[in-house]
């Protein structure tokens, strides 16, 4: 592991994915966007877990995270799963309320009744986790 240097990511200018080692990647798109990914496999499939843009998540954090992500995977548990677990309840009502507004809806009308009952429903869909189970504020 340890392919790529922080001298090496500042002279990349190539578009694609720039191999570090153990399955961490630096993915730097045509518009010049760069993001860290880490490819897994289990069982026979494969899947790529972002870790962050790499304007906030430096080399070495980047190389942390995707042992952490290993790890989870080894010990059978999905990351990406466990992430959205850990945002909840609070990460669904932000998305529907977010869309509401971008579609130029006036959420002062929308009873938090409904948004908690569509809620539930999202997220036993979503995560397929009854939201009784998730902690409480």
């Amino acid at each position: 592991m340890g392919n790529l240097t922080a001298n090496m990511l500042r002279g990349l200018l190539a578009p694609g994915r720039h191999h570090d080692g153990d399955g961490l990647f630096l993915n730097f798109t045509p518009s010049g966007a760069r993001s860290w990914i880490c490819r897994i496999q289990k069982n026979g499939r494969r899947r790529d877990i972002g870790l962050g843009s790499a304007k906030k998540v430096s080399l070495a954090q980047a190389r942390q995270r995707a042992a952490e992500v290993r790890v989870q995977v080894e010990a059978g548990i999905d990351p990406v799963l466990q992430r959205k677990k850990a945002e909840g309840i609070p990460f669904a009502r932000r998305v529907l309320l977010g869309r509401a507004q971008s579609a130029g809806s006036n959420t002062e009308w929308i009873d938090p009744t409904i948004i908690a009952t569509i809620t539930s429903r999202w997220v036993l869909r979503e995560f397929q986790t009854d939201t009784r189970s998730l902690p409480r504020r």
